[in-house]
C-alpha cells in the first residue's frame, strides 16, 4: 500500500524531459505523462491507495520515512537538471515544496477523485512553484 509503483516510471520520464524546462516543469510533465498512461481501473486503484494511505493513521506515520526519501530523491533529479548539488538549501527546499504538493493535492481527492480534477489542482499548485528559482545560476 505503501509503495508508489508510479515512482519509477516518473522519474524515467523526468529526466527524459528538454533540458531547457525548469525542475518544477520537467515534474509537471513527468505527472501528466505517467498519469495519462494509467487506464480507469489503474487510476481508480491508485486513487483508492492514496486514500487509504491519507486516512489510516498507521499508514501515514509509516509514510513519514517516505516523505523523506522523496524529498531526497527529488533533490536528487532537481540537482541532476540545475547542474547544483543536491544538498542545496534551495534545492532541498524545493523538494520539499514539492511534497507538499503532492500531499495537498492527495487530500483534494476525498471530495474528488477523477483524474482531470487531481491534474488540475496538481496543476494549479505546481504554478505557485514555477516561480522557486532553481536554474544553474540561482542564489
Amino acid at each position: 500500500i505503501i509503495l508508489d509503483r508510479l515512482d519509477p516510471l516518473m522519474i524515467e520520464l523526468f529526466r527524459a524531459q528538454p533540458p531547457e524546462l525548469s525542475p518544477t516543469e520537467a515534474l509537471r510533465a513527468a505527472i501528466r505523462q505517467s498519469l495519462g498512461e494509467l487506464t480507469d481501473d489503474e487510476w481508480a486503484l491508485e486513487s483508492e491507495r492514496q486514500k487509504l494511505v491519507m486516512n489510516a493513521p498507521e499508514l501515514r506515520v509509516r509514510m513519514l520515512d517516505q516523505l523523506y526519501a522523496g524529498i531526497d530523491l527529488l533533490a536528487s533529479l532537481a540537482a541532476e537538471r540545475t547542474g547544483r548539488s543536491p544538498d542545496d538549501f534551495a534545492v532541498r527546499a524545493w523538494a520539499g515544496a514539492v511534497v507538499g504538493v503532492v500531499m495537498a493535492t492527495y487530500r483534494h481527492l476525498a471530495v474528488d477523485a477523477t483524474l482531470p480534477v487531481y491534474l488540475k489542482t496538481m496543476d494549479a499548485a505546481f504554478d505557485h512553484l514555477a516561480g522557486l528559482p532553481l536554474g544553474p545560476h540561482a542564489t
